[in-house]
Parts: C-alpha cells; sequence; structure tokens
C-alpha cells in the first residue's frame, strides 16, 4: 500500500514539473480573456490608444482594425500582440495615419 501512494505521489510531482516546464498558457484561453491580455500587454508602450484600435479575437486569431501613427507603429503593435500567450495568429487591417495633412 505504502509503494502504490508513493508511485501516486511520485507520478502526481512529474506531472506538476512538466506543466510548470512547458507552461499551462499551451491552453486555449477564451475569446474575451485574449482581448483583455492583448490590450494590456501588447499596447502597453506601444504608443496607441487603446480606442484607436478595435479588437477582435476569434478561435484564437487576433483582429486588429483601426488607425495608427506610422507603419514602425503598426509592425510593432502586430508583433507585441503575436507573442501574447493564447494569440495563434494576427490578422492586421490597420490603416497608417501620417501627421502631415499635406499627403
Amino acid at each position: 500500500m505504502r509503494k502504490a501512494r508513493f508511485a501516486g505521489g511520485h507520478s502526481r510531482g512529474a506531472l506538476a514539473v512538466s506543466r510548470r516546464v512547458f507552461g499551462t498558457q499551451e491552453r486555449a484561453a477564451d475569446n474575451a480573456t485574449l482581448v483583455q491580455r492583448i490590450r494590456s500587454e501588447a499596447f502597453r508602450g506601444a504608443g496607441v490608444p487603446t480606442q484607436d484600435v478595435d479588437v477582435r479575437v476569434e478561435d484564437g486569431v487576433a483582429i486588429l482594425r483601426g488607425s495608427v501613427s506610422g507603419r514602425e507603429t503598426a509592425d510593432g503593435l502586430v508583433s507585441r500582440t503575436a507573442k501574447v500567450p493564447g494569440v495563434r495568429d494576427v490578422a492586421a487591417m490597420l490603416r497608417v495615419t501620417t501627421a502631415d495633412p499635406s499627403s
């Protein structure tokens, strides 16, 4: 009986270690949770107001729609969004605006 209990505890410990090593972020998060993660993690430090870009998520695919101030800003936002845990892909429908009114 003690050996069985020891083996059971040992296997549970091995499972816990593997979850820590490989992470539990691979589990698909629901769409609303991913939207909140994107808004808090990807937009932080990106220089883009959250009201300028609409964020939707469908089956792990983040859809960004709106306007940003430059190409570098758009590329950075897409890159940061792709790094958010749970995001499988990013569809960027961003319009780049310029500060120069004559263009």
